[in-house]
């Protein structure tokens, strides 16, 4: 009689198989995260040379930088040719093909929800992020994550002696802070090129806060100074006081010295005057961030990738 021989695996081979295909797959999956981090990254500084070439525009516009934000006015007082209350982002939306959205803002004042804030605009969000936004039934708000660099905080680092100038809002204990400026200014001041001492090249305009640290601050992108006190909100802009994520976002009373910071590994990102893009690492002296966030004190220094 004919004998049929089969032909199979055996159990020893078949988990020589598995065991290889598990090794390729935990040698392959860090390259594939890897490459889309690196993607992430890309659209992450895309989106900030968008922003940096609708502020340039801007400017060409109206002969002025937009200002980090305006203030809120008290209900009820005349309006003051401005978005009350409007971030940066909100200026700049009729220079990134969002007009409809901006016109929104322009008769409305920034106490309250605005339907505006529940439109997303990709291009104030980092991909790597992980929140966007905020939801209160049976809406949905979006942040914005990356916020203008108001200037230095704290000891000045280059002189040794004496800290950077206090600025407060008109008529109230808020703290405003700078727009990338050493001398008295209130927030909502605009400056121009010229008022750039140190150079458009070496100074910050926006830095990015996307990384975890900064949960849970929730910057609502079209707002400036509204809710900048409350429990979770936070101004549209950033002092710079301490290193990058050096400072989480839930110390207590200083969640806008809160440290700038992103997901990408080892870098974050900073958008300088001219509209150019600079990669800073974590390990950056503090000393040099302070010179790139102050406009006209006579520090300039190269990134320290």
């Amino acid at each position: 009689m004919r004998h049929r021989h089969g032909w199979g695996f055996t159990l020893v081979e078949l988990l020589v198989v598995i065991a290889i295909i598990g090794v390729l797959v935990a040698l392959l999956l860090p390259a594939v995260q890897a490459a889309r981090e690196a993607a992430r990254r890309t659209q992450c500084g895309n989106n900030l040379r968008q922003c940096g070439l609708a502020i340039l525009n801007y400017e060409s516009s109206k002969s002025h930088l937009p200002p980090a934000g305006y203030k809120n006015a008290v209900p009820g007082t005349a309006h003051t040719g401005h978005p009350m209350g409007v971030s940066l982002h909100g200026l700049i939306l009729p220079y990134v093909e969002q007009q409809s959205v901006g016109d929104e803002l322009k008769e409305v004042q920034l106490y309250q929800f605005v339907p505006s804030e529940s439109v997303r605009i990709p291009m104030f969000l980092c991909p790597s992020a992980e929140k966007e936004s905020v939801t209160w039934d049976p809406d949905t708000f979006y942040l914005q994550h990356y916020h203008p660099v108001l200037g230095a905080m704290g000891p000045n680092l280059w002189t040794g002696n004496g800290i950077y100038p206090r600025v407060r809002g008109e008529g109230t204990d808020f703290h405003y802070g700078y727009y990338a400026v050493t001398g008295a200014t209130i927030f909502d001041q605009p400056q121009g090129f010229k008022d750039i001492v140190d150079g458009s090249t070496n100074t910050f305009v926006l830095g990015e806060m996307s990384w975890e640290g900064a949960v849970p601050l929730d910057s609502l992108w079209a707002r400036s100074t509204s809710g900048g006190s409350g429990s979770t909100f936070s101004y549209c802009c950033r002092n710079l006081r301490y290193g990058i994520e050096a400072l989480r976002a839930d110390r207590t009373n200083e969640k806008n010295n809160a440290s700038f910071g992103s997901p990408h590994p080892g870098v974050c990102h900073f958008l300088m005057a001219d509209g150019s893009l600079q990669l800073f690492s974590r390990e950056t002296d503090l000393k040099i961030l302070q010179a790139h966030a102050t406009r006209d004190d006579g520090e300039v220094s190269g990134n320290e990738d």
